[in-house]
């Protein structure tokens, strides 16, 4: 019937919408991913570039000098900030965000959060308080805190006097984890929208240098759709704002005592680094970082110069490999290809701006440690460090025949 070919007609056309929207989502996720990407690659150069100079030039520079490169570091700080943001979204929106709940006390937790903002508070001239909790809530962590994190950080965005307060309420077998701020305050109008990707309400007070791209809260709306949260605002214009997120309560579990030493690297003296990258700046600014903690670098561009590297000495102790390298090779299978030709057994660390689930299972099935760029000089020597003590190097054997160039 005529009513029939009209209600076909009408789901034949819905669908190809719903099609075109969800490859336009894709295609989205795609470009955020591939772009961060390729942003962190410089900006990872400059972050060694500057980790290799500020110790250079501490207690030598004058004034302005070191004004000046806090302000590099400062600004290399927001450009990593802005890019994780736009990975985290792509990530959430590509449904590979793994969900690890346990139990943990809410107590430590608020502190930890309170000890993060409180020089950024300080700096902004803002009060930063905690109410201290003896309740356990049961969540991933990990998550919840990318919550908490992004609800202060826009809190003390957008505060310009008074101050912003952590703490918990009860409510039943859940508890509210509240951020209250005495800012501006958000029009009923718009707590909608407050949530949407890319939206920044133009309220006129945001404290200086806190522009960003509007994803923060975009960010804590996935969060707790993820985890299942109720996620609720009030909010008075003129009064200012609280933010609550409900999370499940847990019984306390014992404390075990934690045996581990602080991990005090000084430097890499004594150590012999290969560092296998296709990215030339990057070559260099991990060369110069290197230096500065005192380890003996070499540079590979490809396989074939991680070869060569291996032939001419008897002794690495760690290889450090980009993950995408030129013409489809990969820094796991350059790294296994010839440390299987050589005979050796040497640890590799992968340091890659592609931190996808694809890419650290490929690392991990490696039996390889994965470090996302941009990487801090004191967490790689720390790394490096670890992996000395559990992975001695195996002589060389002077057997390379497994390679052909």
């Amino acid at each position: 019937s005529t009513v029939n070919a009209r209600l076909r007609q009408e789901n034949r056309l819905r669908a190809q919408m719903e099609a075109r929207l969800r490859e336009a989502h894709q295609s989205k996720t795609r470009f955020m991913s591939a772009t961060s990407h390729d942003l962190l690659q410089p900006i990872n150069a400059a972050r060694l570039f500057m980790q290799a100079l500020t110790p250079r030039l501490a207690g030598g520079a004058d004034e302005q000098s070191q004004h000046m490169l806090a302000q590099i570091d400062s600004s290399l700080n927001r450009a990593e900030q802005l890019i994780s943001e736009l990975r985290e979204i792509s990530r959430l929106d590509s449904g590979r965000q793994q969900v690890n709940r346990a139990a943990f006390f809410a107590g430590d937790f608020l502190r930890s959060l309170y000890d993060e903002f409180l020089p950024l508070a300080k700096k902004r001239g803002l009060n930063l308080r905690f109410v201290p909790s003896s309740l356990w809530v049961y969540s991933d962590e990990k998550l919840l805190r990318r919550i908490l994190q992004n609800l202060v950080a826009n809190a003390l965005k957008y505060t310009r006097s008074g101050g912003v307060l952590l703490g918990l309420r009860r409510k039943g077998e859940s508890v509210l984890i509240q951020v209250w701020d005495t800012g501006p305050g958000i029009d009923a109008a718009d707590h909608a929208r407050m949530f949407d990707e890319f939206e920044r309400l133009t309220q006129g007070n945001a404290a200086e240098g806190a522009e960003g791209l509007g994803l923060g809260l975009s960010i804590v709306r996935r969060y707790a759709q993820l985890l299942g949260y109720r996620l609720d605002l009030s909010s008075r214009v003129g009064r200012g704002t609280v933010f609550s997120v409900q999370v499940p309560v847990a019984a306390p579990v014992p404390k075990t005592v934690n045996t581990k030493t602080q991990n005090e690297v000084r430097d890499l003296s004594g150590l012999s680094v290969i560092s296998l990258d296709n990215d030339v700046l990057v070559r260099e600014g991990m060369l110069q970082m290197l230096h500065t903690l005192k380890a003996t670098v070499s540079l590979a561009a490809d396989r074939y110069g991680l070869q060569d590297l291996l032939a001419g000495t008897e002794h690495c102790d760690v290889i450090l490999a980009d993950y995408h390298l030129d013409e489809g090779d990969t820094g796991v299978q350059a790294v296994r290809d010839v440390l299987a030709a050589t005979g050796r057994d040497i640890p590799c660390i992968v340091i890659s701006a592609d931190d996808s689930e694809a890419v650290r299972a490929d690392v991990q099935a490696a039996g390889y440690f994965f470090m996302s760029k941009p990487v801090r000089g004191n967490r790689l020597a720390a790394r490096i460090r670890a992996l000395k003590r559990a992975s001695p190097d195996i002589p060389f054997t002077g057997n390379t025949s497994g390679l052909t160039q």
